[in-house]
């Protein structure tokens, strides 16, 4: 990309993409070679370039490597990587992936949720319909799980498992219901009335669903061993500090456990 070529110009002493692309001058860079500047990259970090066939933590040690031993805020880094290199990671900073949907912060999108709810539950109550799901006070007891996503990314198989048993649960049976008397449940809603989210990883480790679902009151259920709560004692030099711990918030489970290949003979339903 030719942004991230002036970058890499700039580190070799050519400045003239610099100045051409990003219509900067190039003095401010020079007095320190670039160290006291803030890169944005707009999604978790991949590099500077990106060849065809490398994934995973190729990219995020090439970067560095690139950028000097750059300090990193990224939002998204991998168990393996900060196993490999504890030293490097210990040096930068993971962040949450940032959600600027302001309606989840000023409760628009709880009472959003609890208006479908007290509607089905209005609905049902008529005798029209019948439904397994009892009326309940509190929002997040609606339904037992929550799980809306498309089969993409490193974990298909993992994300057809995921399917194929929510496909039979009782959590289904109720969104079927539901769909029938108040229409299609938005995602943001769904979270809002379940008890647990699954959120398996997509193009890399991380979900943005996970960071959804704690917003949501909703107990993530993280599906990817290379996923890393941010600011949490599953990052080097946070044992022995003030930081969160993942078990109290969340569930990680094995990942091979739910994927396609392990049931994939059972008929439809008969597993749940």
């Amino acid at each position: 990309p030719p942004y991230a070529q002036a970058i890499m110009n700039s580190l070799d002493g050519n400045y003239d993409l610099w100045e051409e692309r990003f219509g900067l001058t190039s003095r401010y860079w020079k007095q320190r070679n670039g160290s006291d500047h803030i890169l944005v990259f707009s999604e978790p970090l991949q590099g500077l370039w990106h060849p065809k066939g490398k994934r995973g933590n190729f990219h995020y040690v090439e970067t560095q490597k690139q950028l000097s031993s750059a300090i990193v805020i990224s939002a998204e880094v991998s168990t393996t990587f900060v196993q490999m290199y504890p030293k490097c990671m210990a040096k930068n900073v993971l962040v949450p992936y940032p959600i600027t949907d302001g309606r989840v912060y000023n409760g628009q999108l709880d009472e959003m949720a609890r208006a479908r709810r007290d509607m089905f539950l209005n609905h049902t109550s008529s005798g029209s319909n019948k439904t397994t799901a009892a009326p309940s006070t509190l929002l997040n007891d609606f339904m037992p799980v929550w799980y809306k996503a498309g089969v993409h990314g490193e974990c298909v198989k993992l994300r057809v498992g995921i399917q194929r048993d929510y496909r039979c649960s009782t959590s289904q049976k109720i969104v079927d219901q539901m769909k029938k008397t108040t229409g299609n449940i938005a995602f943001h809603e769904g979270m809002r009335m379940a008890t647990f989210c699954p959120s398996p990883g997509g193009d890399s480790p991380s979900a943005k669903r996970s960071y959804d679902a704690i917003l949501a009151g909703c107990i993530p259920i993280i599906l990817s061993h290379d996923f890393v709560w941010p600011f949490s004692t599953e990052l080097p030099g946070n044992e022995n500090v003030t930081s969160i711990n993942p078990s109290e918030f969340s569930i990680r489970l094995p990942a091979a456990n739910f994927s396609m290949p392990h049931h994939k003979k059972v008929p439809s339903c008969e597993r749940i």
